[in-house]
């Protein structure tokens, strides 16, 4: 310690590689990244935002087993049930119905002009979901995609969610930036701007809701069987009609829920549920945040370089300073890291990158030891 200038060089020097090597590895090595997820997802579902009782904006219609039986096929959802499932949630009061579902190939004549029939008649109310050209689908299904959308004449958003390496969904797709007039928007998005609700940035993570503590499920959530349901049933018919009444000025999206289908996903809540989500639920997550004026964002890219830099200059100080191992050099700081990461992300919703952070004091304490270790050597 007899040249403190020449050391305070010598530590901003490795701080300052330190920094960049850390940022390297976390942006082109799947190792950290996929240890940057594990964080960020862990916290996420542990801290995600909690409401008192159920979403008063959204109702979910999912179409599953049930309703689907007795009918000659599952795939693509018959689409005279499809109708009448728009025809009584236009007449129920929604305020907007979404389908998520792609309708990308024709199927019985009648059946196909029905579904376009009730989309036509409840337009202004409508968002078709659909893909645009970064989801791989043959020309003639694209075609016949875009044919029905346009004929339907309501709102269309693109339904691509966007997958990390692990295969987890923690947003949609980000807007391009040359998109398509005809689906320039998410399916959140173009559902957002059809309710009214003001417009917003869009968010690179979805900010997810946890249950809500009252114990309900997160949203309105209805069975297609018993929303269609035709029965001699008092009692059946004034559920339906209970149902229905809560349908009224809320956002309906409408969704698979087959116990074969493929559209389920994991997500940051699979850490604690275990279970996979519906594609239909991922959108209403989604919708939910734009509503809710809700966003969980990254730190920019300036900040999470000065913040790493500083914790691997913190690291070389500490690890220069402090002679010998233990929880004073290793455990401690990244215990005290969590604590601020959680501190923030519950407080500003901001993601502050954990794994880099953790990595970027080690480096610096390894460094400094390092070195310090070094010099014996030349000064025996």
């Amino acid at each position: 310690m007899r040249f403190p200038r020449l050391m305070l060089l010598i530590a901003i020097a490795s701080a300052v590689g330190i920094t960049v090597g850390v940022t390297l590895l976390s942006r082109n090595t799947a190792l950290l990244r996929s240890l940057e997820h594990w964080t960020t997802d862990w916290r996420t579902a542990l801290l995600a935002d909690r409401a008192p009782s159920q979403h008063p904006g959204l109702a979910v219609v999912l179409v599953d087993d049930d309703a689907v039986q007795g009918l000659p096929y599952r795939s693509p959802i018959d689409r005279n049930l499809l109708a009448r499932l728009i025809e009584t949630l236009d007449a129920a009061g929604a305020r907007v119905i979404g389908l998520d579902f792609l309708f990308d190939q024709a199927t019985e004549p009648e059946k196909d002009r029905q579904l376009l029939a009730a989309i036509q008649k409840a337009k202004d109310r409508v968002v078709i979901g659909t893909v645009d050209e970064r989801v791989p689908i043959n020309a003639a299904r694209r075609a016949y995609l875009e044919r029905f959308v346009h004929e339907g004449g309501a709102a269309a958003g693109y339904l691509n969610l966007r997958y990390e390496l692990d295969r987890v969904v923690r947003g949609e797709a980000d807007p391009q930036p040359n998109p398509s007039p005809a689906v320039s928007d998410s399916f959140a998005a173009a559902i957002a701007k059809r309710s009214g609700a003001p417009a917003r940035l869009p968010s690179p993570r979805i900010a997810w809701l946890a249950p809500p503590t009252d114990g309900s499920d997160t949203f309105l959530t209805l069975p297609a069987a018993q929303l269609l349901s035709q029965t001699d049933s008092e009692a059946e018919r004034k559920l339906t009609t209970l149902l229905l009444e809560q349908v009224k000025g809320r956002i309906a999206l409408i969704g698979g829920d087959l116990s074969d289908q493929m559209d389920r996903h994991q997500t940051p809540l699979t850490k604690l549920t275990g279970e996979l989500m519906p594609g239909v639920l991922i959108h209403a997550h989604a919708v939910a945040q734009v509503l809710d004026g809700r966003r969980l964002m990254p730190l920019d890219s300036l900040s999470e370089a000065l913040l790493t830099f500083f914790m691997a200059l913190l690291g070389f100080t500490i690890g220069w300073r402090v002679k010998a191992s233990g929880w004073l050099t290793s455990i401690l700081p990244v215990v005290l890291v969590g604590m601020f990461d959680a501190i923030f992300f519950a407080g500003f919703r901001t993601i502050i990158p954990y794994a880099v952070l953790a990595v970027a004091w080690i480096a610096g304490v390894l460094v400094a030891r390092g070195l310090r270790w070094s010099l014996s050597l030349l000064a025996r």
